[in-house]
């Protein structure tokens, strides 16, 4: 045998065994583990690209976990006695939605929802999610916001006149009675609360109302009954740009509404007695959300020209970032140490600044959902929606159901309704 042919003999077995260890890579392995990021970690990107123990990183955040592309196309775990598979991410209605609340009635989780264009109301019985019911057959078109009372069974329906007024009004959904009114719906019947309210939130129990109104150039708190009853004010202020939450049925949290160009900060404010406290402050871009024990303060601030967040204790008043690009809007205090968040894999730059470019609908995003663990001040991949999906899913008013199965969301770019099973 000469030189030449044993030479090419081995470049071949080489060239082969090569061949066969990037198959097995290629075939056999996930692309993105879905392990957890410490925020003491070493990641650059800022998305837990750093350590992923499951598995090998993706920078730009877009890989997807092992199975989840099949559950998103409609293959997913058997269905039991007749009932439709379990999915793991689901669109749930493809039209944009005002608003929704997830509800438990007996062992079943209903999503019910209310359509921007014409204001009708659906329910989603979740072990049937392809399926809708119609609950009401009144039209209100243009219907921008929809923030639903205790059980769902009222509504207050937010929308602009013709005068580009802000109309905001409560409305009651009876319970169907005949068979007509179960098939085709029942009619929307309430009262109009006051014009012009600017900002409104609703304390956990679906059963107390604050509501933001102008005053000139300063603002007006009250309080009330979701009907707008029993209305007791609670706050004023000569700066009139605020965000209002509940974290929980006592506490309000106040937020002076962010912008890239000035600090922000944020204080809560008692529902009962009117006491008004700071908090937090002195942070360009601030949005935050209060934990419901309220013993910690989501924080999303800017550095250098992109936004993080981080937990900031209030009690010791110490400042952790938890090494994720986002905004606390796209997050949720699921339980008093359990965050989710839609998280940008790639926030790309803004000539207006953020958080700005993306309240403005100048720049969208396209996420994954993120569990951030206060106790254990860890991060953890739950799903790579977008990828998953194959839309760019920019997730919005993140919810979870009483049992915490699922979580809900609105995709900012056109209002459809998701659904993400938990466990």
């Amino acid at each position: 045998m000469s030189k030449n042919t044993f030479f090419l003999i081995i470049v071949s077995v080489i060239a082969l065994i090569m061949l066969g260890v990037g198959a097995y890579f290629y075939f056999f392995t996930d692309t993105l583990g879905g392990g957890i990021f410490s925020p003491s970690g070493t990641g650059t990107s800022g998305q837990g690209s750093g350590f992923s123990p499951f598995g090998k990183n993706d920078n730009t955040g877009n890989g997807s976990r092992s199975g989840e592309n099949n559950q998103a196309t409609g293959a997913g775990d058997t269905g039991v006695n007749g009932k439709e598979p379990v999915f793991t991410l689901k669109k749930l209605a493809r039209s944009s939605v005002a608003g929704f609340i997830p509800q438990t009635i007996g062992s079943t989780t209903v999503v019910r929802y209310l359509e921007k264009e014409v204001g009708r109301v659906f329910d989603i019985d979740m072990s049937i999610p392809s399926s809708k019911t119609k609950i009401t057959n009144t039209t209100i078109p243009k219907v921008y916001s929809a923030v639903f009372g205790k059980n769902g069974t009222d509504v207050l329906l937010r929308y602009l006149d013709d005068n580009s007024s802000i109309q905001t009004y409560h409305a009651s959904i009876p319970v169907a009675t005949s068979t007509e009114a179960i098939t085709e719906g029942v009619p929307l019947k309430g009262t109009f609360l006051a014009e012009n309210i600017r900002d409104v939130s609703v304390s956990p129990q679906n059963s107390r109302l604050f509501s933001l109104l102008s005053s000139g150039d300063s603002a007006v708190g009250v309080i009330s009954e979701f009907n707008g009853s029993k209305k007791s004010q609670i706050f004023d202020s000569p700066f009139a740009e605020w965000l209002s939450s509940f974290p929980n049925e006592k506490t309000i949290l106040l937020v002076t509404k962010p912008s890239f160009a000035i600090t922000g900060s944020a204080y809560k404010l008692d529902s009962r007695s009117g006491s008004f406290q700071k908090i937090y402050g002195g942070a360009f871009g601030l949005t935050a959300l209060l934990s419901p024990d309220e013993k910690n303060l989501l924080v999303s601030r800017i550095e250098g020209v992109f936004p993080v967040v981080g937990l900031y204790n209030i009690k010791d008043g110490k400042f952790m970032s938890m090494g994720l690009k986002t905004i606390a809007d796209k997050c949720l205090w699921a339980t008093n140490i359990i965050i989710y968040c839609g998280v940008p894999n790639t926030i790309p730059p803004a000539n207006s600044g953020y958080p700005d470019a993306w309240y403005q609908g100048v720049v969208s995003f396209s996420d994954s959902i993120w569990k951030i663990d206060v106790e254990i001040l860890s991060t953890e991949l739950v799903s790579s929606i977008s990828q998953v999906s194959k839309e760019n899913v920019d997730a919005v008013n993140l919810s979870v159901d009483k049992n915490k199965d699922y979580l809900f969301f609105l995709n900012k770019r056109d209002s459809s309704l998701w659904s993400l099973r938990l466990q």
